[in-house]
């Protein structure tokens, strides 16, 4: 959490460029949360797996949104190496199922 309390991606030019945050900038904008409800029990009962494509067709588009953070290692000629930021995310998905681990694992497992 520390780089992301002085810096944020540059939503002009999002690739390899981090702008440093103001501290009037607010970290959350009002709906960027979002909550998807989804009764694995009743749809996937009898072992229609099948269903969870349902799941996936809701949550893919935020999926898509937030990106994901990528680097790759840059070498310089003083033997010295630093990281170029290819890509930013700025999202997060919190999977939880009220009753069980393992059904909280099978939705992970499809991201």
């Amino acid at each position: 959490t520390a780089v992301m309390e002085v810096y944020s991606p540059n939503k002009v030019n999002n690739i390899g460029a981090l702008t440093k945050r103001k501290e009037s900038d607010a970290f959350i904008g009002s709906n960027s949360v979002k909550h998807i409800w989804y009764d694995f029990h009743a749809e996937c009962k009898g072992g229609r797996w099948d269903k969870l494509s349902n799941l996936l067709d809701q949550v893919t588009p935020a999926l898509n949104g937030q990106g994901y953070f990528s680097v790759v290692p840059k070498s310089s000629n003083d033997g010295t190496s630093d990281w170029e930021v290819k890509s930013v995310q700025d999202g997060v998905v919190r999977t939880n199922c009220m009753d069980c681990l393992d059904r909280t694992n099978v939705v992970q497992s499809m991201f």
